[in-house]
């Protein structure tokens, strides 16, 4: 099967919901779709920006909006991703420029919606193992995070540990998993969405008061 067909053939099973189809779809599209964003991050701000965090944004904003991916509205999948990266990119080189004026803009690396619900109690796991709380709605979102994580593939689970628990950068969890960087941000990105289904609820904990 030619790459042409075989990227056809993926994209009809992404917009049907095929998770898996998706990811690969974005692995065959990732150095091209990073070298983009690389090459328009202004000299300024190549210090503030990273180009793999943009495009994991970007990855972000395509799995929420692959169903309603019309061929007929856009030339081709590379094109309507390349669209969607370069929108990212604005953002955060408006966050970047706020930030750097004192303007509080949000981290640049976070994904957003049910993702960074999903990212904050992660964090939450994390800053509870080094100082045990005794707050009966930390310790209940604690637990059905570690609940949530222990349901996951190893990959998936040992993926958004490295990433968000231990903070290592996507280029090292690569090569302790042995995958392209791709394949790590396709990852991280199927166990976030598939932990934000399990928690429901528990996600509601940062909107409470304790």
């Amino acid at each position: 099967m030619s790459a042409e067909s075989n990227e056809t053939v993926l994209l009809g099973r992404a917009t049907a919901g095929d998770e898996q189809a998706l990811a690969d779809l974005l692995v065959l599209h990732h150095d091209r779709i990073v070298a983009q964003i690389a090459a328009r991050i202004p000299q300024e701000l190549r210090a503030a920006l990273s180009a793999d965090d943009v495009a994991q944004e970007a990855y972000v904003v395509v799995f929420r909006r692959i169903q309603s991916f019309q061929l007929a509205e856009h030339a081709t999948f590379g094109a309507w991703l390349s669209g969607i990266g370069m929108n990212q990119l604005r953002d955060a080189i408006r966050n970047a420029r706020a930030a750097k004026r004192g303007g509080g803009a949000r981290r640049l690396d976070a994904p957003a919606g049910q993702e960074a619900s999903v990212v904050s109690l992660l964090g939450l796991l994390a800053t509870h193992s080094q100082t045990p709380s005794r707050s009966a709605a930390r310790l209940d979102a604690t637990d059905a995070v570690r609940a949530a994580l222990a349901h996951l593939s190893d990959d998936l689970r040992r993926a958004l540990e490295m990433r968000y628990i231990e903070g290592l950068p996507i280029a090292e969890i690569a090569a302790r998993m042995n995958r392209t960087e791709g394949a790590v941000h396709q990852l991280c990105h199927r166990g976030l969405r598939r932990m934000a289904a399990a928690l429901g609820e528990s996600m509601n904990f940062f909107s409470r008061k304790e």
